[in-house]
């Protein structure tokens, strides 16, 4: 199916939702550490990106979004944020994230693993 880049620092979580995108013919390329991120979007560009916005050695999810849309191969990339920050917490933000081409915003607490599969779907569906 897609080819999913998982930005997610909490191990087990990033295994469950391994797994379960898995299950559903995704391949998922986990990685932690943005950097890690980018040398694998380099390799195998992804089809969707799902992102959290607190990642590694307190770098922010939104300075990743705008360095991987620096780059013109990914600017039209989808991305699903994936996280425990919750939208109304974002204030100003949410707008610069609708600039960074953001398809979704599902806040973790409250989503289940098949509404984050159907923002991924809907992503993928997108036109470019």
């Amino acid at each position: 199916m897609a080819n999913i880049l998982l930005m997610e620092t909490d191990h087990i979580l990033a295994k469950n939702l391994s797994q379960y995108l898995g299950g559903l013919g995704h391949k998922v390329a986990w990685c932690v550490e943005p950097q890690e991120a980018i040398d694998n979007a380099d390799k195998k560009c992804p089809d969707v990106i799902i992102l959290d916005l607190v990642l590694a050695n307190r770098r922010s999810g939104i300075e990743f979004l705008y360095e991987l849309r620096s780059y013109p191969e990914w600017q039209n990339v989808p991305v699903v944020i994936f996280s425990h920050v919750a939208a109304e917490n974002l204030k100003g933000c949410l707008e610069s994230l609708q600039q960074l081409n953001v398809s979704a915003y599902r806040y973790k607490p409250t989503t289940s693993l098949t509404d984050l599969a159907q923002s991924i779907d809907q992503a993928l569906k997108q036109p470019v």
